[in-house]
Protein backbone atom coordinates (compact mmCIF):
# COMPACT_ATOMS: atom_id res chain seq x y z
CA UNK A 1 0.00 0.00 0.00
CA UNK A 2 1.03 3.39 -1.18
CA UNK A 3 0.68 6.81 0.58
CA UNK A 4 -0.08 9.89 -1.69
CA UNK A 5 -0.74 12.83 -1.23
CA UNK A 6 -3.44 14.44 -3.29
CA UNK A 7 -3.62 18.57 -3.93
CA UNK A 8 -5.91 20.20 -6.63
CA UNK A 9 -4.97 23.88 -7.43
CA UNK A 10 -7.62 26.53 -5.26
CA UNK A 11 -8.91 27.62 -8.81
CA UNK A 12 -12.62 27.14 -9.49
CA UNK A 13 -13.50 23.74 -9.98
CA UNK A 14 -11.71 22.38 -12.72
CA UNK A 15 -8.50 21.22 -11.30
CA UNK A 16 -10.56 19.81 -7.96
CA UNK A 17 -13.02 18.12 -10.26
CA UNK A 18 -10.02 16.48 -12.51
CA UNK A 19 -8.46 15.41 -9.06
CA UNK A 20 -11.51 13.57 -7.88
CA UNK A 21 -12.34 11.97 -10.88
CA UNK A 22 -8.96 9.78 -10.74
CA UNK A 23 -8.75 9.58 -7.06
CA UNK A 24 -11.40 6.67 -6.46
CA UNK A 25 -9.46 4.40 -8.81
CA UNK A 26 -6.13 5.31 -6.56
CA UNK A 27 -8.36 3.97 -3.51
CA UNK A 28 -9.80 1.03 -4.99
CA UNK A 29 -6.16 -0.02 -5.72
CA UNK A 30 -5.79 0.00 -2.35
CA UNK A 31 -3.94 3.18 -1.71
CA UNK A 32 -3.98 5.47 0.78
CA UNK A 33 -5.25 9.16 -0.15
CA UNK A 34 -4.75 12.16 1.95
CA UNK A 35 -5.80 15.27 0.58
CA UNK A 36 -4.87 18.86 1.05
CA UNK A 37 -6.63 21.88 0.14
CA UNK A 38 -8.51 24.88 0.74
CA UNK A 39 -10.92 27.40 -0.63
CA UNK A 40 -13.30 25.67 -4.24
CA UNK A 41 -10.55 22.85 -3.73
CA UNK A 42 -11.84 22.18 -0.19
CA UNK A 43 -15.26 22.81 -0.77
CA UNK A 44 -15.59 19.28 -3.33
CA UNK A 45 -12.14 17.88 -1.30
CA UNK A 46 -13.75 17.83 1.99
CA UNK A 47 -17.14 16.03 0.82
CA UNK A 48 -14.70 12.54 -0.28
CA UNK A 49 -14.13 9.75 1.50
CA UNK A 50 -10.36 10.63 2.26
CA UNK A 51 -7.97 8.55 4.77
CA UNK A 52 -7.19 12.31 5.83
CA UNK A 53 -8.31 15.86 5.20
CA UNK A 54 -6.31 18.94 6.07
CA UNK A 55 -7.60 22.44 5.30
CA UNK A 56 -4.31 23.97 4.55
CA UNK A 57 -3.59 26.69 1.94
CA UNK A 58 -0.42 25.45 0.08
CA UNK A 59 0.33 29.20 -0.86
CA UNK A 60 0.60 30.07 3.34
CA UNK A 61 3.76 31.12 4.19
CA UNK A 62 3.72 28.29 7.08
CA UNK A 63 2.93 25.15 4.56
CA UNK A 64 6.35 23.50 4.77
CA UNK A 65 6.40 24.03 8.71
CA UNK A 66 2.74 22.20 8.69
CA UNK A 67 3.15 19.77 6.21
CA UNK A 68 6.41 19.15 6.03
CA UNK A 69 6.51 15.97 8.25
CA UNK A 70 3.15 14.73 6.29
CA UNK A 71 5.52 15.06 2.64
CA UNK A 72 8.44 13.25 4.09
CA UNK A 73 6.30 10.51 5.30
CA UNK A 74 4.33 9.75 1.77
CA UNK A 75 5.06 7.64 -1.17
CA UNK A 76 3.83 10.21 -4.05
CA UNK A 77 2.66 13.42 -4.44
CA UNK A 78 -0.37 14.08 -7.20
CA UNK A 79 -1.09 17.56 -7.53
CA UNK A 80 -3.59 18.74 -10.24
CA UNK A 81 -1.90 22.21 -11.04
CA UNK A 82 -1.21 22.72 -7.56
CA UNK A 83 2.63 24.23 -8.13
CA UNK A 84 3.88 24.88 -4.39
CA UNK A 85 2.91 21.58 -3.56
CA UNK A 86 5.31 20.52 -6.13
CA UNK A 87 7.62 22.57 -4.86
CA UNK A 88 7.93 21.14 -1.68
CA UNK A 89 7.42 17.70 -2.76
CA UNK A 90 10.70 18.02 -4.69
CA UNK A 91 12.31 20.00 -1.72
CA UNK A 92 11.88 16.65 0.39
CA UNK A 93 12.46 14.57 -2.14
CA UNK A 94 9.22 13.31 -2.86
CA UNK A 95 8.17 11.70 -6.31
CA UNK A 96 5.61 14.15 -8.14
CA UNK A 97 2.82 13.46 -10.50
CA UNK A 98 1.49 16.64 -12.48
CA UNK A 99 -2.05 16.30 -13.82
CA UNK A 100 -2.25 19.13 -16.23
CA UNK A 101 -5.88 19.72 -17.83
CA UNK A 102 -4.49 23.00 -18.70
CA UNK A 103 -1.27 22.53 -20.82
CA UNK A 104 -2.85 24.71 -24.20
CA UNK A 105 -3.36 27.24 -21.80
CA UNK A 106 0.17 28.33 -20.44
CA UNK A 107 1.97 30.80 -21.78
CA UNK A 108 4.89 30.13 -19.33
CA UNK A 109 5.85 26.67 -17.59
CA UNK A 110 8.58 26.76 -14.47
CA UNK A 111 11.83 24.79 -14.82
CA UNK A 112 10.41 23.28 -11.71
CA UNK A 113 6.96 22.11 -13.39
CA UNK A 114 8.82 20.79 -16.47
CA UNK A 115 11.00 18.73 -13.94
CA UNK A 116 8.41 17.01 -11.86
CA UNK A 117 9.13 12.71 -12.28
CA UNK A 118 5.41 12.14 -14.35
CA UNK A 119 3.98 14.96 -16.29
CA UNK A 120 0.52 14.13 -17.23
CA UNK A 121 -1.46 16.34 -19.83
CA UNK A 122 -5.08 15.50 -20.72
CA UNK A 123 -5.78 15.94 -24.40
CA UNK A 124 -8.42 18.80 -25.06
CA UNK A 125 -7.77 21.96 -27.02
CA UNK A 126 -5.41 22.07 -29.80
CA UNK A 127 -1.73 21.98 -27.68
CA UNK A 128 0.49 22.47 -31.19
CA UNK A 129 2.00 25.27 -29.88
CA UNK A 130 2.78 24.58 -26.26
CA UNK A 131 3.99 20.74 -27.43
CA UNK A 132 6.67 22.18 -29.53
CA UNK A 133 7.80 24.94 -27.35
CA UNK A 134 7.28 23.06 -23.92
CA UNK A 135 7.49 19.26 -24.82
CA UNK A 136 11.27 18.32 -25.36
CA UNK A 137 12.06 20.33 -21.95
CA UNK A 138 9.56 18.14 -20.22
CA UNK A 139 11.11 15.22 -18.12
CA UNK A 140 8.46 12.59 -18.43
CA UNK A 141 5.44 13.55 -20.48
CA UNK A 142 2.01 11.71 -20.95
CA UNK A 143 -0.92 12.50 -23.14
CA UNK A 144 -3.72 10.94 -22.49
CA UNK A 145 -7.91 11.63 -23.20
CA UNK A 146 -10.84 13.42 -21.58
CA UNK A 147 -10.59 12.29 -18.11
CA UNK A 148 -14.44 11.79 -17.35
CA UNK A 149 -16.17 9.41 -15.39
CA UNK A 150 -18.39 7.12 -17.40
CA UNK A 151 -19.60 4.87 -14.32
CA UNK A 152 -22.16 7.44 -13.79
CA UNK A 153 -23.77 6.28 -17.56
CA UNK A 154 -24.37 2.79 -15.94
CA UNK A 155 -26.74 4.23 -13.08
CA UNK A 156 -28.46 6.81 -15.26
CA UNK A 157 -31.82 7.70 -14.27
CA UNK A 158 -32.82 10.49 -16.58
CA UNK A 159 -34.70 13.10 -15.42
CA UNK A 160 -37.06 15.99 -17.13
CA UNK A 161 -34.24 18.26 -15.80
CA UNK A 162 -32.25 21.65 -16.48
CA UNK A 163 -28.69 21.66 -14.72
CA UNK A 164 -27.36 24.78 -14.54
CA UNK A 165 -23.19 24.28 -13.65
CA UNK A 166 -21.53 27.82 -12.71
CA UNK A 167 -18.56 25.70 -11.54
CA UNK A 168 -16.46 27.15 -8.85
CA UNK A 169 -16.70 30.95 -9.81
CA UNK A 170 -13.82 32.89 -8.26
CA UNK A 171 -10.12 31.48 -7.37
CA UNK A 172 -8.06 33.29 -4.23
CA UNK A 173 -5.74 35.96 -5.28
CA UNK A 174 -7.07 35.69 -8.72
CA UNK A 175 -11.40 37.35 -8.52
CA UNK A 176 -13.73 36.64 -6.19
CA UNK A 177 -17.67 37.13 -6.60
CA UNK A 178 -19.05 40.12 -4.71
CA UNK A 179 -15.86 41.99 -5.31
CA UNK A 180 -14.09 41.92 -9.09
CA UNK A 181 -17.17 39.59 -10.35
CA UNK A 182 -21.52 40.04 -10.15
CA UNK A 183 -21.19 37.07 -13.06
CA UNK A 184 -23.59 34.27 -11.01
CA UNK A 185 -25.79 37.21 -9.90
CA UNK A 186 -26.24 38.51 -13.04
CA UNK A 187 -26.65 35.54 -14.99
CA UNK A 188 -29.38 33.82 -12.24
CA UNK A 189 -31.31 37.06 -12.78
CA UNK A 190 -31.22 36.32 -16.53
CA UNK A 191 -32.09 32.64 -16.04
CA UNK A 192 -35.42 33.63 -13.95
CA UNK A 193 -36.14 35.65 -17.20
CA UNK A 194 -36.32 31.88 -19.23
CA UNK A 195 -39.29 29.91 -19.67
CA UNK A 196 -38.22 26.35 -18.52
CA UNK A 197 -41.86 25.14 -18.64
CA UNK A 198 -41.40 22.21 -20.07
CA UNK A 199 -39.22 20.94 -17.48
CA UNK A 200 -39.68 19.33 -13.81
CA UNK A 201 -36.83 21.33 -12.42
CA UNK A 202 -33.85 23.30 -13.27
CA UNK A 203 -30.93 22.38 -10.83
CA UNK A 204 -28.67 25.34 -10.23
CA UNK A 205 -24.39 24.27 -8.80
CA UNK A 206 -21.79 25.84 -8.41
CA UNK A 207 -19.36 27.20 -5.27
CA UNK A 208 -20.72 26.78 -1.60
CA UNK A 209 -20.52 30.03 -0.81
CA UNK A 210 -22.31 31.60 -3.55
CA UNK A 211 -25.04 28.92 -3.92
CA UNK A 212 -25.93 29.40 -0.37
CA UNK A 213 -26.40 33.36 -0.70
CA UNK A 214 -28.74 32.72 -3.91
CA UNK A 215 -30.64 30.00 -2.08
CA UNK A 216 -31.14 32.93 0.45
CA UNK A 217 -32.35 34.99 -1.92
CA UNK A 218 -36.47 35.43 -2.91
CA UNK A 219 -37.39 32.68 -4.92
CA UNK A 220 -38.89 33.78 -8.52
CA UNK A 221 -39.04 30.28 -10.00
CA UNK A 222 -40.47 27.28 -7.62
CA UNK A 223 -38.50 24.49 -10.38
CA UNK A 224 -35.06 26.57 -9.21
CA UNK A 225 -33.04 24.14 -6.78
CA UNK A 226 -29.70 25.59 -5.74
CA UNK A 227 -26.88 22.95 -4.59
CA UNK A 228 -23.52 22.27 -4.03
CA UNK A 229 -22.95 18.57 -4.59
CA UNK A 230 -20.28 16.00 -4.20
CA UNK A 231 -18.14 15.52 -7.62
CA UNK A 232 -19.62 12.35 -8.28
CA UNK A 233 -23.29 13.33 -7.24
CA UNK A 234 -22.63 15.99 -9.81
CA UNK A 235 -21.46 13.84 -12.26
CA UNK A 236 -24.54 11.83 -12.06
CA UNK A 237 -27.00 14.79 -11.95
CA UNK A 238 -25.35 15.90 -15.17
CA UNK A 239 -25.95 12.33 -17.06
CA UNK A 240 -29.46 11.97 -15.68
CA UNK A 241 -30.56 15.53 -17.05
CA UNK A 242 -32.11 16.02 -20.38
CA UNK A 243 -30.37 19.73 -21.29
CA UNK A 244 -27.27 21.22 -19.58
CA UNK A 245 -26.40 25.17 -19.59
CA UNK A 246 -23.16 26.01 -18.08
CA UNK A 247 -20.03 28.47 -17.99
CA UNK A 248 -17.63 27.40 -20.85
CA UNK A 249 -15.10 25.90 -18.44
CA UNK A 250 -13.03 22.61 -19.46
CA UNK A 251 -14.18 19.91 -17.61
CA UNK A 252 -17.57 20.05 -17.16
CA UNK A 253 -18.69 20.55 -21.08
CA UNK A 254 -15.98 16.95 -21.46
CA UNK A 255 -18.32 15.23 -18.96
CA UNK A 256 -21.58 16.88 -20.79
CA UNK A 257 -20.03 15.57 -24.47
CA UNK A 258 -19.39 11.97 -23.03
CA UNK A 259 -22.46 11.68 -21.40
CA UNK A 260 -24.46 13.00 -24.57
CA UNK A 261 -26.34 16.08 -23.29
CA UNK A 262 -27.07 18.61 -25.07
CA UNK A 263 -25.03 21.49 -23.98
CA UNK A 264 -26.22 25.69 -23.90
CA UNK A 265 -23.36 27.59 -23.05
CA UNK A 266 -23.49 31.01 -21.15
CA UNK A 267 -20.82 34.16 -21.56
CA UNK A 268 -17.56 33.03 -20.15
CA UNK A 269 -17.06 33.69 -16.36
CA UNK A 270 -13.03 33.53 -16.49
CA UNK A 271 -10.37 34.53 -18.68
CA UNK A 272 -9.68 30.42 -19.54
CA UNK A 273 -13.33 30.03 -20.01
CA UNK A 274 -13.38 33.55 -22.85
CA UNK A 275 -10.53 31.53 -24.78
CA UNK A 276 -12.32 28.18 -24.26
CA UNK A 277 -15.19 28.84 -25.42
CA UNK A 278 -13.47 30.37 -28.47
CA UNK A 279 -11.95 26.98 -28.83
CA UNK A 280 -15.20 25.10 -29.12
CA UNK A 281 -16.22 27.60 -31.85
CA UNK A 282 -13.82 26.73 -33.77
CA UNK A 283 -14.56 23.11 -32.85
CA UNK A 284 -17.85 23.92 -34.50
CA UNK A 285 -18.92 22.03 -30.79
CA UNK A 286 -20.88 25.54 -29.60
CA UNK A 287 -24.03 25.15 -31.39
CA UNK A 288 -25.89 26.84 -28.68
CA UNK A 289 -23.99 29.80 -27.12
CA UNK A 290 -23.67 33.19 -25.76
CA UNK A 291 -20.28 34.92 -26.32
CA UNK A 292 -19.22 38.73 -25.25
CA UNK A 293 -18.20 38.38 -28.71
CA UNK A 294 -21.46 38.34 -29.75
CA UNK A 295 -21.76 42.40 -28.44
CA UNK A 296 -17.88 43.49 -28.04
CA UNK A 297 -14.54 42.94 -29.94
CA UNK A 298 -12.67 39.81 -29.54
CA UNK A 299 -10.36 40.00 -26.51
CA UNK A 300 -6.42 38.91 -28.10
CA UNK A 301 -4.99 37.24 -25.13
CA UNK A 302 -2.99 34.48 -26.64
CA UNK A 303 0.48 36.32 -25.90
CA UNK A 304 -1.04 37.96 -22.75
CA UNK A 305 0.50 36.96 -18.96
CA UNK A 306 -2.12 35.43 -16.83
CA UNK A 307 -2.55 38.74 -15.46
CA UNK A 308 -3.47 40.74 -18.18
CA UNK A 309 -5.81 38.28 -19.52
CA UNK A 310 -7.83 38.59 -16.55
CA UNK A 311 -7.77 42.40 -16.63
CA UNK A 312 -8.86 42.45 -19.89
CA UNK A 313 -11.35 39.96 -19.48
CA UNK A 314 -13.01 41.55 -16.26
CA UNK A 315 -12.93 45.00 -17.87
CA UNK A 316 -15.03 43.11 -20.97
CA UNK A 317 -17.46 41.24 -18.01
CA UNK A 318 -18.41 44.91 -16.54
CA UNK A 319 -18.65 46.24 -19.52
CA UNK A 320 -21.67 43.68 -19.71
CA UNK A 321 -22.66 43.79 -16.74
CA UNK A 322 -24.15 47.33 -17.43
CA UNK A 323 -25.36 46.58 -20.83
CA UNK A 324 -29.12 45.74 -20.71
CA UNK A 325 -29.65 45.54 -24.35
CA UNK A 326 -26.79 42.75 -24.65
CA UNK A 327 -28.35 40.83 -21.50
CA UNK A 328 -31.92 41.13 -22.94
CA UNK A 329 -30.51 40.02 -26.43
CA UNK A 330 -28.93 36.92 -23.92
CA UNK A 331 -32.46 36.49 -22.60
CA UNK A 332 -33.67 35.76 -25.87
CA UNK A 333 -30.89 33.76 -27.34
CA UNK A 334 -31.60 31.23 -24.11
CA UNK A 335 -35.39 30.96 -24.29
CA UNK A 336 -34.86 30.06 -28.00
CA UNK A 337 -32.11 27.58 -27.23
CA UNK A 338 -34.07 25.84 -24.33
CA UNK A 339 -37.00 25.49 -26.80
CA UNK A 340 -35.51 24.38 -29.82
CA UNK A 341 -35.14 20.56 -30.00
CA UNK A 342 -33.23 20.40 -33.40
CA UNK A 343 -30.59 22.53 -32.18
CA UNK A 344 -29.94 20.92 -29.36
CA UNK A 345 -30.19 17.16 -31.36
CA UNK A 346 -27.01 18.73 -33.43
CA UNK A 347 -25.06 19.78 -30.52
CA UNK A 348 -25.32 16.26 -29.18
CA UNK A 349 -23.91 14.98 -32.31
CA UNK A 350 -21.01 17.62 -32.52
CA UNK A 351 -20.37 17.24 -28.91
CA UNK A 352 -20.08 13.03 -29.51
CA UNK A 353 -17.93 13.98 -32.36
CA UNK A 354 -15.47 16.14 -30.75
CA UNK A 355 -14.88 13.38 -27.95
CA UNK A 356 -14.21 10.96 -30.47
CA UNK A 357 -11.83 13.32 -32.10
CA UNK A 358 -10.08 13.58 -28.86
CA UNK A 359 -9.65 9.64 -28.59
CA UNK A 360 -12.30 9.05 -26.69
CA UNK A 361 -12.27 8.77 -22.90
CA UNK A 362 -8.50 9.08 -20.76
CA UNK A 363 -9.05 7.68 -17.81
CA UNK A 364 -7.60 3.86 -17.83
CA UNK A 365 -4.96 5.00 -19.90
CA UNK A 366 -4.17 7.90 -17.11
CA UNK A 367 -4.94 5.35 -14.50
CA UNK A 368 -2.00 3.09 -16.03
CA UNK A 369 0.41 5.29 -16.24
CA UNK A 370 0.09 6.45 -12.41
CA UNK A 371 0.12 3.02 -11.20
CA UNK A 372 3.13 2.27 -13.23
CA UNK A 373 4.95 5.52 -11.95
CA UNK A 374 4.06 4.46 -8.35
CA UNK A 375 5.37 0.98 -8.67
CA UNK A 376 8.95 2.17 -10.22
CA UNK A 377 8.72 4.68 -7.30
CA UNK A 378 8.04 2.20 -4.67
CA UNK A 379 11.34 -0.26 -5.60
CA UNK A 380 13.88 2.35 -5.98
Amino acid sequence: MVRIIVVAQNYAFGPIGKLLTITPYLKKAGHEIHFIGEGTAYQLGSKEDFDSISRIDTDSPDFEEKMGDAFKKANILLSCMDMSSIRLAQKVGLPTIWLDTLFWWRNEIPDYILNVDCYIKQDSVSDDRNKQLYGPKIKNLKSVGPLVDLSVLETRREKNQVIVAFGGMEAKGWYKVGKETNYPFLLKKLLELVDFSEYESVLITGNERVIKEMDSMKKTNHKFIFQTLQHSKFAQELANSKLAIMAPGLETPLEAFSYNVPTIFLPPSNASNYMQLNSFIQENVATMKIHFTDYYDEIQMLDKGFRERLYLYLEQLHIFEQDTKAQEDVVKKLNSFVKNKQLQAAQAIRQKEYIERLRGNGIKDCVDIMTSFIKTSSQM
